[in-house]
């Protein structure tokens, strides 16, 4: 995927799997998933694609944590 932020262009190399979860996150939350990298983006404090995995993984945790509580609840 090429990334704009700005006047500059980058690409990002994911993979497979790590590209639909990020789709599937964008798409829940109401956006492409273009938008979504350029949030994690401006956020990150490493790299590009290892903002992004952690973004994902921390995404996923949190709603584990949601569907625990609802269970215990």
């Amino acid at each position: 995927m090429i990334v704009r932020g700005g006047p500059e262009r980058t690409t990002v190399c994911l993979e497979n799997i790590v590209w639909r979860a990020l789709k599937e996150v964008a798409a829940e939350q109401g956006k492409t998933h273009h938008q979504l990298v350029m949030e994690i983006d401006r956020a990150r404090t490493s790299n590009r694609s290892a903002a992004i995995r952690v973004y994902l993984i921390e995404y996923y945790r949190a709603a584990l944590e949601r569907a625990r509580a609802a269970l215990s609840g």
